[in-house]
C-alpha cells in the first residue's frame, strides 16, 4: 500500500518540501501583477480619501459658525480659568435662593396662623 513516489522520503522531508511550495506559491502572488495593480489601486484610494478630509476638515475650520464657536470655548475656559464663571453661578445662585425665600416668606405670612402651629 505504499505509493512509490514517497519511496525514501521521510515525514521531515514532506514537510520541508510542502513549505517549499507554500513559499513559491505565495512568491508567486506576491510578485504577481494583479497583486502589484491592487496595492497601487489602494494606495491612490486612500491618497484620494485623505485629501478629502483634509479638504473638509479645510473647510469646517474656515466656516465663521466653527470660528464663533472656538471663540465662544476660548471665552468660558478663560472664564473658568479666571474665576469669574464661579462668580456668577455663585451670584445667580444666591439670588435664586433669595428669591424663593422671600416667596416662602410671603406665603406664610399670607396664610393665617394657627395657634397650634406655633
Amino acid at each position: 500500500m505504499s505509493d512509490p513516489s514517497m519511496k525514501g522520503e521521510d515525514l521531515g522531508q514532506a514537510f520541508r518540501r510542502l513549505g517549499k511550495n507554500i513559499r513559491d506559491v505565495m512568491d508567486d502572488a506576491w510578485n504577481s501583477e494583479e497583486r502589484v495593480r491592487l496595492t497601487d489601486e489602494l494606495e491612490e484610494g486612500l491618497a484620494d480619501v485623505g485629501a478629502a478630509l483634509d479638504d473638509a476638515a479645510r473647510r469646517v475650520a474656515e466656516h465663521p459658525e466653527t470660528k464663533r464657536l472656538i471663540d465662544e470655548v476660548d471665552d468660558f475656559s478663560d472664564r473658568v480659568r479666571s474665576g469669574a464663571l464661579a462668580a456668577e453661578l455663585k451670584r445667580e445662585f444666591l439670588e435664586a435662593m433669595d428669591e424663593l425665600n422671600t416667596r416662602i416668606e410671603r406665603s406664610r405670612r399670607a396664610q393665617p396662623h394657627n395657634e397650634a402651629d406655633e
